[in-house]
């Protein structure tokens, strides 16, 4: 699919987006200019010059391939690559460190996508100096949704990379071999797409120089001039694959309109391991990547004719039934730190699966959950996904509106006999998928400093949940152990808010919780204006709230109930400034508790507001919980 061109001032150019996100996205803007000389350059391996009388067509292209890390190499432009949705990983989380999160901090903004082929350029001049880094340019590369990335992907990136170096004004760029770190593809076929790229790349440059009257002349010189690619890779194994696999292909006939020379770089140091920070909370371990995805229902898709009954009666016929033979289609894609697993499609009986959600929410003995864990396990996720959800590393779920429903925490497996729940196995989180557009706001940075708001059964009279307060209470006793535990280390400081108004008990366990926990700055009742300017107005990095939400059918609005003629929804809440980095949001929904399926989808609905709103990370209760549980999570 051919999408629209990019126009610039000095210099056009067709630079192609991933044809299934429908979007555009513009070359960077630069005027030509020389390329600096790179710390590894072909210049120091080879001839002085470049050929310059090669044919108008031919591609002079050359490669040197290098042991080491990305870091320390001189180049006008480094490549770093990213999954939507994941977080840096390899050469590029190494860039990330050395530019103290700043990465991380425009993805949570929203100004870094990662949609297939999507570049996404800084400038690292500035950072040369006291950071350590070599390339004068950073372009981060989008590569899609995890799972998803084949030689053809990379193929269509390498070709929007070529483009964006050239209109940049340089013939040079350093990159890891792209698709080969968790093994997505093989060395061999992620050198052919990558070669096969550059050849995408010149040939849409030269289609930009034939349709382009104003900057012909430049585009045409850019698709003459020669291209030097550094590949680095830190593993020397690899690296000898790397260059035995590209010697292999220089000598094929496919590449008769490219000269390519293939060298051996002289190695430079590894990527510094950086220390973890005070502030970095990522733990460094195996995790793996698990998406879950939902099609509509196989039955409404394909219209089935209502099965008949023999014997049936005409009147009974007349009546509509629902299809006993409908079901839903899961995909799952998975990735981990080594290793890729590409969709797979799973049908189950529609009926079936929405029973098995709503009994596994509900209380019952551990053996009926133990059986009814090991069965949505069975009936629902594939073979090879398992293994991942069994293995030692921590486990990433990626749901949307559709998946998030289903407890896949719960999901179970018998091993000799004994019962092993994944989220008690191995730590557990979700990232929620939405369609939605870039979160308006962003979380305060990481730092020494934590500033908590505790919210606690603010409503009165039928709506009062005193072991809601419990809960508040609790939660700033383990906030002072923490200060005490660090030792100073952090600054923790809280305000309560527990309790209506007028309330004689609250206000004694308000007193009693500031005179014995020195994090408390702040311990008053609950008034709803109140409530309402401390979160627009002031900066947290943790929300706790425990007591009612709520959820209107009608309008889709969820949100907390801070007085009985007062509900708050995330979009008013977080209307303005910074949202916190985290809310922990322990409301129960009160409209309703008789349906379990029906409040999973309230409890669904609530996490997206936030999360539409720019809060990276909400926990909240899937399901009913007892509230000795509550308190002790």
């Amino acid at each position: 699919m051919e999408t629209r061109g990019s126009r610039q001032r000095k210099i056009k150019a067709d630079v192609r987006t991933d044809p299934s996100s429908g979007g555009a996205t513009d070359a960077a803007r630069a005027a030509p200019a020389a390329a600096p000389t790179p710390l590894i350059t072909t210049d120091q391996v080879q001839s002085d010059t470049f050929a310059t009388d090669s044919a108008q067509n031919a591609i002079d292209l050359r490669i040197t391939v290098v042991r080491g890390g990305m870091v320390h190499i001189k180049s006008a432009v480094s490549v770093g690559a990213r999954y939507d949705g994941l977080a840096f990983a390899g050469p590029t989380r190494a860039f990330d460190r050395l530019l103290d999160s700043w990465l991380s901090r425009a993805v949570d903004l929203g100004i870094i996508g990662s949609s297939l082929g999507q570049l996404f350029l800084i400038n690292l001049r500035q950072f040369q100096r006291d950071a350590g880094m070599k390339a004068d340019n950073l372009l981060l590369a989008g590569m899609g949704e995890p799972g998803r990335f084949a030689r053809d992907s990379l193929r269509f990136l390498v070709a929007n990379l070529v483009v964006a170096v050239k209109i940049m004004g340089h013939d040079e760029f350093a990159s890891p071999l792209i698709g080969i770190r968790r093994a997505e593809l093989s060395i061999a076929d992620a050198v052919r797409g990558f070669i096969e790229g550059v050849q995408d790349g010149y040939e849409r440059i030269r289609a930009a120089a034939d349709s382009d009257t104003r900057d012909r002349e430049a585009l045409q010189s850019a698709a003459m001039r020669p291209l030097a690619v550094v590949l680095v890779h830190p593993d020397g194994h690899k690296t000898e694959d790397m260059l035995a696999q590209l010697r292999v292909l220089a000598k094929e006939d496919a590449l008769s309109n490219v000269k390519l020379t293939v060298l051996r770089g002289p190695d430079s140091p590894d990527d510094p391991d950086l220390e973890p920070s005070p502030i970095d909370v990522e733990p460094d371990r195996p995790s793996n990547y698990l998406r879950i995805t939902r099609s509509k229902s196989a039955a409404a898709a394909s219209m089935r004719a209502r099965p008949t009954v023999v014997g049936q009666r005409k009147q009974a016929a007349k009546r509509p039934l629902i299809d006993p033979f409908m079901t839903d289609v899961f995909q799952f894609s998975a990735l981990s730190d080594t290793a890729v697993i590409p969709q797979r499609d799973r049908e189950v009986n529609a009926r079936i699966l929405t029973d098995l959600a709503d009994h596994m929410t509900k209380d019952c003995t551990v053996r009926e959950r133990e059986d009814l864990g090991a069965f949505f396990t069975n009936i629902l996720i594939p073979d090879d996904f398992r293994r991942l959800t069994e293995g030692p590393g921590n486990v990433t779920l990626e749901v949307d509106e559709t998946t998030a429903l289903y407890p896949w925490e719960m999901a179970a497996s018998k091993r000799f006999a004994k019962c092993v729940f994944v989220s008690t196995n191995v730590a557990v989180s979700r990232q929620f998928r939405s369609v939605l557009s870039p979160p308006p706001t962003c979380p305060p940075t990481l730092n020494n400093s934590l500033n908590v708001l505790v919210i606690a059964d603010p409503a009165a009279d039928e709506l009062a949940l005193p072991r809601a307060r419990d809960e508040g209470a609790t939660v700033v006793e383990v906030l002072e152990q923490a200060r005490k535990a660090w030792g100073g280390r952090y600054d923790i400081s809280v305000k309560v808010r527990i309790g209506p108004c007028g309330d004689e008990a609250g206000r004694m366990m308000l007193d009693k919780l500031k005179a014995q926990n020195a994090c408390v700055v702040s311990a008053e009742p609950c008034q709803p204006l109140e409530l309402a300017m401390l979160v627009v107005n002031e900066q947290f990095d943790l929300i706790h709230y425990a007591g009612h939400g709520i959820s209107d059918a009608r309008t889709q609005q969820t949100g907390w109930v801070f007085a009985g003629n007062c509900v708050l929804s995330a979009k008013e809440i977080f209307s303005i400034r910074q949202v916190p980095r985290l809310v922990f949001a322990n409301a129960c929904f009160s409209a309703a508790t008789g349906d379990y399926n029906e409040q999973r989808k309230h409890m669904t609905g609530l996490a997206q507001a936030f999360f539409a709103r720019g809060v990276p990370n909400f926990i909240g209760a899937g399901w009913q919980v007892d509230d000795e549980c509550a308190r002790e999570c």
